[in-house]
This record gives structure tokens, C-alpha cells and sequence, in this order.
């Protein structure tokens, strides 16, 4: 608790450029790996279906900027700074657009709680933690510098999931949003590992665990939400954004 609590405070300390910076760094590497898909209007409906989302979030310090890529894993990931990039994949299986705000959240939560970040001070030795938490950063910069790499082959805690998960939840409540999206969304995901469709790998970069104990943990969730029905629609018809998808990832 005193270590996540040191990482909490260091993390506050760097500088929001310096984040962003980071972030777009590993953006960089991730376009050599992954192929963007180049359509102004398909992004721009990407950023429409999730503004409602991103508009009731209290915290304003980052500024996000939403990519799809072309990829079969229903997944998406998102970097330290608010690079968030979204899998044609997670678009397709989804049913509705509160399975692909549900996951929206999720990843936007890893941006706001600095789970990045927060890792990546995690591997820096305990002195550089304290130096950092009472202000004195210049140690942790450079090892920052050092380490942006290992942001591309980190996979995310337990503790960082389960703390996404809480927190996007209350974004999507706040936002007047269906959060049981993000529960059905989870269920899909173990519907396709059992069909043995997708695999996972241990990177920011794969499909989030969709354990059975993470499904009921949500399950419970939704059964104390007083709020069942009355959700605001994403604005944006979700039939018609799919098929457009489907044309570029298949193009």
C-alpha cells in the first residue's frame, strides 16, 4: 500500500507534456507494427459515438484522440497522454455501441488513473519513487526516457484492470451511459476464447482477461445499479458506422 500509494504521488508529479510525450512516442512504434485505417469520417464517427462519454469526465487534463486500426482481436489500448486505438475487431463483434463504450471507458480510466505510468514508476527503484513523490523528478525523467519502450510490452496489473473497470463503470453511469455495455462486451469476449476465435497475449496490446470472478464482479455491479433502463443512445447509428468498418478492414 505505501509503494502504490509512493507510485500514486510520483505519478502526479511528472509533467502532463512529458506523458503525452511518452505516449506519443510508443504511438510512433505502434504504427510501424499496426496498420491505421485512413478515413476522416470513420474517426470522426469513432470520436461522436464516444463524445457523450468524454464530455462528462470531471478530470480535463488530457485530451483524447481516438485511431482505428486494423485487427481482428476485439480489443483496444490506450496510452499515456489520451492516445486511445481501437480494433476494427472490437467494432464488429460488438451488438450494440454500449459493448464499444463499455471498453471506451475501460481504457479511458487506464489514461485518468495514469496506469501507464504508474507502471512504468513502478519499475524505478524505491529512492527515485520518493525523490519524485515530494517533487524532485529530474532522477525519474531520465528513467522514464530509458523505459518508454517497455509501455509496448507491459501488460496491465490485476489491481490496474479491476481499477479500470470500477472507474469506467462510473464514467459510463455519469455519462448517463449503459454500463451493462461493459459487462456484455466481457461475456462476448469469453463467448470467442471458448469458441478459441481469439488468444491472448501478456502486452498492453492484447485482449483483456475475461475471467468468469472479473464477469461476476461486474455482474454484481449492475445488480446494485438503482438505474435499469432510461440510458441516453450513443449518437450515432451503430449499423451503419459496422458495415463502414467492415468495408475499410476489408479494403
Amino acid at each position: 500500500a505505501f509503494r502504490r500509494t509512493l507510485e500514486v504521488a510520483a505519478a502526479r508529479q511528472v509533467p502532463l507534456e512529458w506523458e503525452a510525450r511518452l505516449g506519443e512516442a510508443a504511438f510512433e512504434e505502434i504504427k510501424k507494427q499496426k496498420t491505421l485505417i485512413d478515413d476522416p469520417e470513420l474517426t470522426r464517427q469513432l470520436q461522436q459515438m464516444a463524445e457523450p462519454l468524454l464530455t462528462s469526465i470531471s478530470d480535463r487534463r488530457w485530451q483524447y484522440r481516438l485511431h482505428l486500426a486494423r485487427s481482428s482481436d476485439p480489443n483496444a489500448f490506450a496510452l499515456p497522454g489520451g492516445v486511445i486505438v481501437v480494433h476494427t475487431g472490437l467494432i464488429l463483434e460488438a451488438r450494440r455501441p454500449e459493448e464499444v463504450l463499455g471498453v471506451l471507458a475501460h481504457e479511458i480510466a487506464h489514461v485518468t488513473q495514469q496506469h501507464g505510468m504508474r507502471s512504468l514508476i513502478n519499475r524505478a527503484g524505491l529512492v527515485l519513487l520518493i525523490q519524485a513523490a515530494v517533487g524532485d523528478v529530474q532522477g525519474l525523467m531520465g528513467f522514464l526516457v530509458e523505459s518508454g519502450a517497455f509501455l509496448l510490452t507491459q501488460s496491465h496489473s490485476r489491481d490496474h484492470e479491476r481499477e479500470a473497470d470500477e472507474t469506467g463503470w462510473q464514467y459510463l453511469v455519469d455519462a448517463g451511459l449503459d454500463p451493462s455495455g461493459m459487462l456484455d462486451f466481457f461475456r462476448r469476449i469469453k463467448e470467442l476464447e471458448e469458441k478459441s476465435v481469439i488468444g491472448a497475449m501478456p502486452t498492453i496490446l492484447s485482449t483483456h482477461p475475461a475471467t468468469d470472478h472479473r464477469i461476476a464482479w461486474l455482474e454484481a455491479k449492475w445488480e446494485k445499479e438503482p438505474k435499469k433502463d432510461g440510458f441516453k443512445s450513443p449518437p450515432i447509428d451503430f449499423q451503419v458506422f459496422k458495415e463502414r468498418v467492415k468495408k475499410a478492414d476489408a479494403s
